[in-house]
């Protein structure tokens, strides 16, 4: 059996910087290091990170001391402020691309342009983007959901979730260019990492007989990597981790293809590939 890795699949560089960041917080020994939320979409990172002294938490309530290590989606500007004034210390760990699209936000909502967002209403990047407008935003996640949109400005500004696919995009972007607006700013904020790492998983699906998407379940772009593999015809699982392999998977099989989402660590995609090795091995004895 050969197994072949896709090209892009491990941490993306926003995700290693917040890891990093939140690992050298805890090794200095700070007391009360928390985050709003997981830091990240990967629920083996951050069992590790809280083994560490890592709190997880939903909000700010009852907190009034400690560092608040901001999620690599960011936080609407808002919970930082409310946490500055509790005396409660920052550290922003947010993507640096996910902060250019807040800058981004930011100015079209000082020129008087209506954001349109173009991604999951409930992901927490979209969620803390809203907040950098204070004249509020339309979230789009489907071409359809544009039918009897109305607005509330002729001048609108459009923006992509980081994660959000490629080709969906354009096809969202190509209907609200229909809507009949006097003025349309479209920004490309899709991380150049989502779309190499969508192109790799496309590429490999096509050349394998199954493949294994590896990720959080919680993750928008390793579900969409799921969906794209699945897309090209080839027989796809999405699992978070090695414990949840099914060798009957390989069974006859001599190509299998692993691509990681942007939170997956290197080294669980080596405890897969060693424990399909092993698995192999077993069953031809």
């Amino acid at each position: 059996m050969e197994i072949k890795t896709a090209k892009y699949s491990s941490f993306c560089f926003g995700v290693k910087k917040a890891v990093e960041a939140a690992e050298r917080l805890l090794k200095k020994g700070g007391k009360d290091v928390f985050s709003i939320g997981d830091i990240i979409h990967n629920p083996s990172v951050v069992s590790a990170l809280s083994s560490k002294g890592l709190k997880v938490c939903d909000g700010l309530n009852g907190l009034s001391k400690g560092t608040l290590i901001v999620r690599t989606h960011g936080l609407s500007p808002g919970i930082i402020d409310e946490a500055v004034s509790r005396g409660i210390k920052v550290a922003d760990a947010t993507c640096p691309l996910v902060k250019k699209s807040q800058g981004i936000v930011k100015a079209l909502n000082k020129g008087k342009y209506h954001v349109i967002i173009v991604g999951n209403a409930r992901h927490p990047e979209v969620e803390a983007l809203k907040g950098f407008a204070e004249g509020g935003v339309t979230v789009i996640g489907k071409t359809k959901e544009l039918e009897g949109c109305r607005f509330p400005s002729d001048k609108v500004g459009v923006i992509a979730q980081s994660t959000y696919g490629e080709d969906k995009y354009i096809e969202i972007v190509s209907g609200i260019m229909r809507c009949g607006f006097k003025e349309i700013k479209v920004y490309n904020t899709i991380c150049s990492d989502t779309i190499k790492r969508q192109k790799a998983a496309s590429e490999l699906a096509k050349k394998v007989e199954v493949m294994l998407v590896v990720g959080g379940m919680m993750s928008s772009n390793t579900k969409l990597l799921a969906d794209i593999c699945r897309a090209a015809g080839v027989e796809t699982h999405h699992i978070e981790g090695a414990d949840q392999l099914d060798m009957r998977w390989f069974a006859a099989k001599e190509q299998v293809g692993i691509v990681g989402g942007a939170s997956t660590p290197n080294y669980t995609i080596e405890e897969i590939i060693k424990k399909i090795k092993k698995g192999k091995v077993e069953n031809r004895c």
